[in-house]
């Protein structure tokens, strides 16, 4: 089994809420449904624990499927585009848990996850993992960071500020 099997798993759920519809829930069954080991095969389960999804890794080897942990995550962006247009905006993910869709240049990445914000289904979003500024896509009418741009989109400078913890996982297989 492999962290791409996870990925695909999520990927089938997309539109859809894995029940309750916690962000924990897209993890747990994502895994046990591709015959890896979950939460809590690594530790305690509770509301606000910081969970434990797979074997530690780090963001320099991050792939898909690859899972991540948040703790008081926050970004803060400043977007500049060639025209001269700004956007500043921020993202936030207090306790979270999401898996990696893929992985772009400079910290930039796309998640799988689920109600974030509460209540919402899975769903893809776009986060920067690491402080800088990188060249990227950015809709000019976009209302947050984390929309995943259209192809059409301009390139823009986006200047990241990332605070908080984040743990990053491998999935293991049973």
């Amino acid at each position: 089994m492999s962290g791409a099997q996870v990925q695909t798993w999520a990927t089938g759920r997309l539109g859809t809420s894995v029940p309750p519809g916690q962000c924990f829930d897209l993890l747990d069954q994502a895994l046990r449904q591709t015959g890896h080991k979950s939460a809590a095969d690594f530790g305690p389960v509770t509301t606000w624990a910081n969970y434990i999804w797979g074997s530690v890794g780090s963001l320099g080897s991050l792939a898909p499927g690859d899972l991540i942990q948040f703790l008081n995550y926050r970004i803060d962006v400043h977007v500049a585009w060639d025209d001269g247009a700004t956007w500043d905006g921020s993202e936030t993910r207090p306790h979270h848990s999401a898996i990696v869709d893929s992985v772009g240049a400079g910290g930039e990445i796309v998640i799988l996850e689920q109600n974030a914000p509460p209540g919402s289904t899975v769903h893809r979003s776009r986060i920067f993992l690491s402080d800088g500024t990188v060249a990227t896509k950015a809709s000019q009418t976009m209302s947050s960071i984390s929309q995943i741009p259209p192809a059409t989109a301009p390139s823009a400078n986006v200047r990241v500020n990332v605070r908080g913890t984040l743990w990053y996982y491998r999935a293991v297989t049973r």
